[in-house]
């Protein structure tokens, strides 16, 4: 009968050797043994990261089904591996790129509270962040030099050379996936900037829900073989051919069925089934004009409601876009719009006086 001690190195063992197992302990609320899907996702990241068969992984998953999450741990656990390693990882915004550094970096840097608790300095010992490294989205191992970058879109990625590129979900929502100058803007900033910063034999992971047959993932898929990379493509759909759900515990089949009800059937072919149906055109494919608001007898607007809609900016060259508009007859009349870059300081009076 092994004793406490030896079932303990056993554990740490199998988590040096193995991704799924170290997820496992790391977050095994999540990363449950019979979750069948997240060993198959870690075990073909653990192959792709291993080998030398392919240089470029796509996995596309529906969403809160662990994608940033296993991006996450699969930093750590590349990292523990190979401490020489130089790892970039992009996301949507520089707030998530940051959030998802100092999540690797909390990870490596965890101390002990409870002696029972395995932590990451159990599992890989001789891996620490160097002292004085104190930039939360570049940082070093010690013995190393800028082993981690974490960037987006509207960051930065100057001076730094990268052994794995990790892209986790680029677009928030399907305004954005149906917005040629977003898509275009992911397309460019990723064969410009990101893999400008590869080097020799590099790797790639692009990991996030499909929107959109022209999104990062579906261009990397026809155009990455087309510039020499040998692409490995891995999906999972909610629904599965057999007709169970990939997780019942993360989204059952009667809440898929009433989702899929309500969202727009492109988006949900997309996000849920990983099966993207481009809308024709654009997001609209047209606008209805009008020469006058409706009103009664007096000159009154008939509107039901009036409503504000505001898209802030995020931080970059990103616009606020805040449209005001009528309801009447479940048709929408655009009454004003602020469109602009100007600084928070303008745009906060200009909008509340619309």
């Amino acid at each position: 009968m092994p004793t406490e001690a030896e079932v303990r190195q056993f554990k740490m063992e199998l988590a040096r050797r193995e991704f799924f197992y170290y997820a496992h302990i790391r977050a095994n609320d999540f990363y449950t043994l019979d979750r069948s899907y997240l060993e198959s996702l870690c075990d073909e990241i653990q192959e792709f990261i291993e080998t030398d068969t392919e240089r470029a992984l796509i996995i596309n998953a529906p969403p809160r089904h662990g994608k940033s999450r296993t991006a996450q741990l699969a930093v750590e656990w590349a990292l523990g591996k190979t401490k020489s390693l130089k790892i970039m990882t992009g996301s949507y915004n520089e707030m998530l790129a940051t959030q998802f550094s100092k999540g690797v970096r909390n990870a490596i840097q965890e101390e002990k509270a409870d002696e029972s608790r395995i932590v990451y300095s159990d599992i890989f010992p001789d891996v620490r962040i160097k002292r004085g490294d104190a930039a939360m989205n570049l940082w070093s191992l010690e013995g190393g030099y800028n082993n981690y970058l974490a960037t987006s879109p509207t960051g930065t990625a100057t001076g730094f050379g990268a052994d794995l590129l990790i892209i986790d979900d680029l677009i928030k929502n399907s305004m954005e996936a149906n917005t040629t100058r977003v898509l275009e803007g992911h397309w460019s900033w990723f064969t410009n900037t990101m893999l400008s910063r590869l080097e020799a034999n590099g790797k790639i992971i692009i990991i996030m829900t499909r929107w959109h047959s022209k999104d990062l993932a579906g261009r990397a898929l026809t155009e990455l073989p087309e510039m020499g990379y040998s692409v490995r493509h891995i999906s999972y759909k909610a629904l599965q051919e057999d007709g169970t759900m990939l997780c019942d515990e993360i989204l059952p089949l009667d809440e898929y069925q009433a989702k899929s009800k309500v969202m727009d059937p492109a988006v949900a072919s997309a996000n849920y089934q990983q099966e993207p149906i481009d809308l024709r055109g654009r997001l609209y494919d047209r606008f209805k004009t009008y020469e006058e608001i409706p009103m009664d007898g007096a000159g009154n607007p008939l509107f039901t409601s009036v409503k504000l809609y505001c898209d802030t900016a995020d931080t970059g060259s990103d616009y606020l876009c805040s449209i005001v508009y009528g309801v009447y007859e479940k048709e929408a009349y655009i009454l004003d719009v602020v469109y602009t870059k100007a600084p928070m300081e303008d745009t906060e009076p200009e909008v509340a006086n619309q």
